[in-house]
């Protein structure tokens, strides 16, 4: 016998079921952290038992969600670096990913805009056999032995049944810079890591920027500053997607809220291990404008304050 609810009463149903579920899937959330100068990086993920299927058997160029439920998230507070993958503030959604073999790294989506030529960027990790066999999938962050004066350094260790992975990486440093009418954070990236990508042309991120006060209607919250040989962009901070449980479409920065401004590089008189901003200023031309050393170079940057959408962004 087939049970047929009126209409209203079946969209409550419907409503309370859903809300029900979502509660239940907001329960059995966990996280992980690693902090440094009050900020902090934060993998959040759904809880799963170990099954039948391991991480050995993801195929290669073959994806994980990384738990249960909602997708995974992983949101950044100060710039996550790994060798010269430089993740910029914001929150994404994560992933497992595997290459050849045993390649596999943590895979966030959405982090590439601007800085590569792929959407998503890679942190690898090391693929080990455990002794012990989880039965619960345990993903954790903890402090490496070696620390650096600039950042925390740490590893992210994803243990699923008889295998994990070992994903260094390490949470930049930050320095409050003054500039009436913003809060902005400049971080110590390091300057080795800056050329490297450099050499690429690949871009960096070496501040974050937000205008005091509430913003305003359909403006980004906070904007990141990246900086290249040839340019700099003021790029509106990532948000992972929400709908279809995090599993929608990861969406890339409005145009109109993306400011490209002009770099001029040259020979410095002091070397600093970490990038380093100073005299920043806001111009007559209201243009932010600062000087950035980094190794042996200094670069004169000067670009659009981000107060307004920009008209016919394409």
């Amino acid at each position: 016998m087939r049970l047929h609810l009126p209409p209203r009463l079946a969209l409550a149903t419907s409503l309370l079921l859903t809300s029900s579920l979502s509660d239940v899937a907001d329960a059995q959330r966990l996280d992980t952290k690693l902090e440094f100068q009050k900020r902090s990086v934060e993998l959040i993920y759904g809880a799963t038992r170990f099954g039948k299927h391991s991480l050995d058997e993801l195929a290669p160029g073959g994806e994980w969600r990384l738990g249960s439920n909602n997708a995974s998230t992983i949101v950044v507070g100060a710039p996550l670096v790994s060798g010269t993958t430089v993740v910029p503030p914001g929150s994404y959604r994560a992933k497992i990913h595997r290459g050849n073999s045993d390649d596999f790294s943590l895979m966030i989506e959405g982090a590439g805009y601007e800085l590569s030529s792929n959407t998503s960027l890679y942190l690898p990790g090391t693929y080990a056999d455990e002794k012990k066999s989880a039965d619960k999938l345990d993903v954790r962050f903890s402090k490496a032995k070696d620390q650096p004066h600039h950042g925390r350094a740490g590893v992210l260790t994803v243990h699923f049944g008889p295998h994990s992975i070992a994903i260094p990486a390490t949470l930049a440093g930050s320095t409050p810079v003054k500039l009436k009418g913003f809060e902005v954070d400049a971080f110590a990236i390091p300057c080795e890591t800056l050329e490297a990508r450099a050499g690429r042309s690949d871009a960096t991120v070496v501040a974050s920027i937000r205008k005091k006060g509430r913003p305003a209607k359909d403006a980004p919250a906070a904007f990141n500053l990246l900086i290249s040989d040839d340019e700099a962009v003021l790029l509106p901070v990532q948000i992972a997607p929400t709908d279809s449980y995090g599993f929608g479409d990861v969406t890339p920065p409005p145009p109109a809220w993306t400011f490209r401004g002009a770099v001029e590089w040259s020979d410095s008189q002091e070397e600093f291990d970490v990038c380093k901003i100073e005299a920043m200023e806001i111009t007559k031309e209201k243009k932010l404008r600062f000087i950035l050393t980094c190794g042996a170079r200094t670069a004169t940057v000067t670009i659009d304050l981000p107060i307004k959408a920009r008209r016919n962004a394409g």
